[in-house]
């Protein structure tokens, strides 16, 4: 509920059945006697009395048991500090280890409360008659809603439930595609078009991307407008990022700018592009236009992937949709298209942002570089791929085209270290630099605002709405929709919940928690898992700490991604927005993350599974059995925290510090398996020719070297082979250790 909002007394049946457990009071109220503290008082006796006399807590326990957890919370940053600095004693340590043990317990009794206490304001709000009432209080105590949201919301969830639902769509085809199969799929899609046109039938071809800057994609996609297919474009802007060398840093942006001019470029083409208006819509240029769509003729493909080099190597999920489905997703593309028409610099990046260019300073690393370049040069034909870290020689060329000096764009000094060192440092832009940045961008918007662009734009071609098969699906365009699609696919699960996802943060985690302890309350089980993405942000932080913490502190079992590479250098991730359960399946561009569900600018899809059977939900579950057992691994905060360090004994500072660690000897692993999969091709000139087939047939290049591999090893042999890696040996020392 929104913050603030008033926190008691509410029924007992309501705020602690299934919650605050007698197992529970307990333990707090043992803890607390034994932690040495004295005041404030507690009767702690009298607590748990109490709670089995009532069923609950009333206002002034849960007042005293609040005012003496937040003296044990200083006391034990205290002696923590007091630590820090010297030896610690047995005394010290075993002191800190009862408050912890104290500490634990309170902080479950003070979550119960919260989430008693939104379970309990829903249900005034909406009535006894909510069915999802747990999993979306639960929620909403660690993602607060104005009421008017949360009104929303139920409503939306009500509809969904009851079949009434205007995201619900029936009579669709689908065809999951997922991992391995998506890249060849996107790729074979506009091959596909690009062959009917050629045959006299060009069909409309509708590309929505976040990243659309792969050399194969844009290939294919040139390809597909030169053979008569009437091709649009919108892609997400990009926003510099804040650096340690300049106010803004630069890279991304010139790679997809360059991308669309390699497109318009195309000579004699049905071919327009759009750059989707973020400042103006979303109100800030820091959120994200992130949809992920394709759509060639009436079928739409709708997923979690990218279009950019190395997306195809990761773990992903999507369906291809013929039908009223596809015919949603299409309409929701053209809205977007007229969003975006003619749109200029203020409302895609915003006034404040644009001034930045003229009056801060500005970096780039040497692709940024080369691709700006690049795209004031000419661009080349789309498909010709820029070097990750180029040459010397490779930027001359390129400065040559473009009719510049490179030393009057960066510091040659800088710019000789970056090349000596193969460095993805940014290099501070002098004035030339700016210019030159500032030309790109220019060209783009009158690339993109020409009458011809402009009406090329308007030429929209629907998608079939004619039934097409017998499947259902709910089409979330809005954040309400598809936040309520979020929690409907958590709150009717009966069998299973599986979630492989590249992000899960505590409001989702304690939602699934509440299902799975609503259907325990009913004597039933749900089995839970939870395979989270093990990549880490460039300080070394990750965005799946509290989720994963809080999944393991409710028992739910829950993985690191343990992903092999193809080579060294592509870090392979678990990109998927998935939700799997035994009723439907949630895809689409949604992480599950507050900033992915509430403010960016997203799609997604909850596929219903034929409650008769559906061959689609076993594949799928299969594949997730097999991610758990093959690529994830298991690990425990609590034991690796202790072996880490005894003074940090059961903090959640501690058990990070500890999956900090965890998460990088995973990294470690996975470059040494992306060394161990080079030198196999390397000493089997065979393996490296099938990786090469297998690339011409579409599959993305790591997928297909580690394809070679298995086909030659046998999937026992090469994973078996994988776990002999000695950096995996050392994962496993660290869990055993623990």
């Amino acid at each position: 509920m929104a913050s603030g909002a008033p926190l008691s007394p509410f029924p007992a049946t309501v705020q602690w059945t299934g919650m605050l457990t007698p197992a529970l009071t307990r333990s707090l109220a043992k803890a607390g006697k034994n932690t040495g503290i004295s005041e404030p008082p507690v009767d702690w006796d009298a607590v748990q009395e109490n709670f089995t006399k009532d069923g609950c807590l009333n206002d002034a326990t849960l007042q005293q048991i609040s005012d003496f957890t937040r003296v044990a919370t200083h006391a034990r940053r205290d002696l923590e500090k007091e630590l820090k600095s010297q030896d610690p004693s047995r005394e010290q340590i075993h002191q800190l280890a009862k408050l912890d043990k104290f500490l634990g317990p309170a902080k479950q009794v003070q979550q119960a409360f919260l989430e008693g206490t939104s379970r309990a304001a829903l249900q005034a709000m909406v009535g006894a008659s909510f069915t999802p009432l747990a999993s979306v209080a639960a929620y909403l105590t660690w993602n607060p809603a104005p009421e008017a949201r949360v009104r929303n919301l139920v409503d939306s969830l009500q509809k969904l439930e009851d079949g009434t639902s205007p995201m619900i769509t029936r009579g669709n085809e689908v065809k999951p595609v997922h991992s391995e199969t998506i890249w060849p799929t996107m790729l074979g899609m506009l091959d596909g078009a690009a062959q009917s046109a050629r045959a006299g039938k060009p069909v409309p071809v509708d590309v929505q991307y976040f990243e659309m800057t792969s050399s194969g994609f844009l290939s294919k996609l040139a390809e597909a407008a030169r053979a008569g297919c009437p091709v649009r474009i919108n892609i997400d802007p990009s926003r510099p990022t804040q650096t340690d060398e300049a106010d803004l840093g630069v890279d991304d942006a010139p790679r997809k700018l360059r991308a669309l001019l390699q497109l318009t470029q195309i000579p004699n083409v049905d071919l327009a592009v759009s750059i989707f208006p973020v400042a103006e819509q979303l109100k800030s240029p820091r959120e994200l236009m992130h949809r992920k769509l394709l759509r060639v003729g009436d079928q739409v493909l709708l997923s979690g992937m990218n279009a950019n080099e190395g997306s195809g190597e990761n773990l992903d999920t999507g369906y291809l949709m013929r039908g009223p489905a596809a015919h949603a997703l299409g309409e929701e593309f053209n809205s977007d298209v007229k969003l975006s028409r003619g749109k200029g610099p203020d409302e895609i990046y915003g006034s404040r942002l644009m001034e930045q260019f003229a009056t801060g300073t500005v970096a780039m690393t040497t692709h940024g570089l080369a691709t700006t370049l690049d795209a004031i040069g000419g661009p080349t034909p789309a498909g010709v791929r820029i070097p990750s870290k180029p040459s010397a020689t490779d930027l001359e060329e390129l400065a040559g085209h473009a009719g510049v000096e490179l030393g009057d764009l960066v510091d040659a000094d800088q710019l000789k270290h970056a090349l000596q060192y193969r460095s993805n440092q940014p290099l501070l832009l002098k004035p030339g630099g700016i210019e030159l940045l500032q030309r790109l961008y220019q060209r783009i918007f009158e690339a993109t605002g020409n009458q011809s662009n402009l009406a090329r734009l308007d030429r929209h071609q629907p998608v079939s709405e004619a039934a097409a098969g017998n499947a259902t699906v709910a089409v979330g365009t809005a954040s309400e929709q598809r936040e309520a699609l979020v929690l409907q696919a958590i709150s009717s699960a009966e069998e299973f919940a599986y979630v492989p996802t590249f992000v899960i943060t505590r409001a989702v985690a304690r939602a699934l928690i509440a299902r799975r302890d609503e259907l325990r309350n009913q004597g039933r089980e749900l089995d839970v898992r939870v395979v989270a993405d093990a990549g880490v942000y460039g300080f070394g932080s990750t965005p799946n700490d509290e989720g994963f913490l809080a999944l393991e502190d409710a028992n739910i079992p829950v993985r690191w991604s343990l992903l092999a590479r193809g080579d060294t250098d592509h870090d392979r991730k678990i990109h998927a927005k998935q939700i799997l359960t035994d009723k439907c399946e949630l895809v689409g561009s949604t992480n599950l993350s507050n900033k992915g569900i509430r403010d960016n600018w997203e799609l997604s899809s909850l596929v219903y599974f034929d409650p008769n059977g559906d061959a689609a939900r076993d594949a799928n579950k299969k594949r997730f059995e097999s991610l758990w057992e093959r690529e994830s691994i298991p690990f425990n905060s609590y034991s690796a925290a202790a072996r880490l360090e005894a003074p940090g004994l059961g903090s959640d500072e501690s058990r990070k510090r500890a999956m900090r660690q965890f998460l990088g000897a995973i990294s470690h692993y996975e470059v040494q398996s992306g060394r161990w999969v080079e030198s196999q091709l390397m000493a089997n000139p065979m393996l490296a020719q099938r990786a090469d087939e297998l690339r011409m047939q579409g599959v993305a290049y790591g997928y297909a070297r580690m394809q070679a591999c298995r086909e030659v090893l046998g999937d026992d042999g090469f994973y078996a082979a994988l776990a002999q890696l000695p950096q995996r040996a050392k994962l496993d020392e660290l869990n055993s250790a623990a």
